[in-house]
């Protein structure tokens, strides 16, 4: 079995684990700082802050994060990043499907420390789910090119 698109889903799969705790930390600082929006309803969890969103979406990144770099297998920790990746999407999703216009806060406090305007860092977390999603989707077909969807066998390409 070729293994070399294993061990490139494996990088690319840790990629996005590092990714995904370094938002929880940002969504956790962000969380607990005082920014007004963060004591008004979120559209999408109506009953929720934004604050309490925020806190809710660092615990889910970190676990999955977590995960995706300690999993027990490859299989296991590729799940857990695409997971995060569709649930982040959905909720974008959602925002935009209700028309939401407000900008995203969801790399708290460091586009403010980079000195990013609400557009640009709406712009940035957008590409970045984008990225992330292109990521997982990559690291699938490397699992699938090394064979792993028929139980560890390799796919044969041309085989009768």
């Amino acid at each position: 079995m070729n293994t070399l698109p294993l061990v490139l889903a494996g990088r690319i799969v840790r990629g996005v684990a590092v990714t995904y705790l370094g938002l929880a930390l940002l969504k956790l600082i962000a969380a607990v700082g005082e920014i007004p929006l963060l004591a008004r309803p979120n559209p999408v969890l109506e009953p929720l802050t934004y604050r309490q969103v925020l806190l809710l979406a660092a615990l889910l990144e970190g676990v999955a994060g977590w995960l995706a770099w300690r999993g027990p297998t490859g299989r296991m920790r590729l799940v857990a990043a695409s997971w995060m990746t569709l649930v982040l999407m959905a909720y974008r999703g959602a925002l935009l499907w209700m028309g939401v216009g407000l900008p995203c806060s969801c790399l708290g406090p460091a586009a403010a420390w980079l000195g990013w305007s609400a557009a640009t860092e709406s712009a940035v977390s957008r590409w970045l789910l984008v990225a992330l999603g292109i990521a997982c989707g990559l690291a699938w077909a490397l699992e699938w090119a090394a064979g792993r969807f028929r139980g560890g066998v390799p796919v044969r390409v041309g085989a009768g």
